[in-house]
């Protein structure tokens, strides 16, 4: 019975692996698009514990000098990662 419940379990975690857009295989206990929502839910509880302590940056020179070192490395990713352009979040 030990066997047949630890060839089971093998089995399922062999078929919940797949691709990611990296290439890589990898083990899926989530399937993207919950990720996704469940990343958004979190960015967003943050931003909101944030704006409560008054620590949200309001300086927009500040805000657009981040915007562009984060759009050099954001160019650079999708260069060394083609797939991950094909990523929309």
């Amino acid at each position: 019975m030990k066997k047949l419940l630890l060839s089971l379990l093998a089995l399922s975690l062999l078929t919940a692996c797949t691709t990611s857009p990296t290439g890589r295989r990898q083990l899926m206990l989530i399937s993207p698009d919950a990720a996704i929502v469940q990343s958004k839910q979190a960015y967003l509880s943050t931003v909101n514990d944030l704006d409560k302590q008054n620590k949200l940056l309001d300086d927009p020179k500040l805000a657009n000098r981040v915007a562009t070192i984060t759009g050099r490395l954001v160019t650079e990713a999708i260069a060394m990662y083609p797939l991950l352009s094909l990523i929309h979040i």
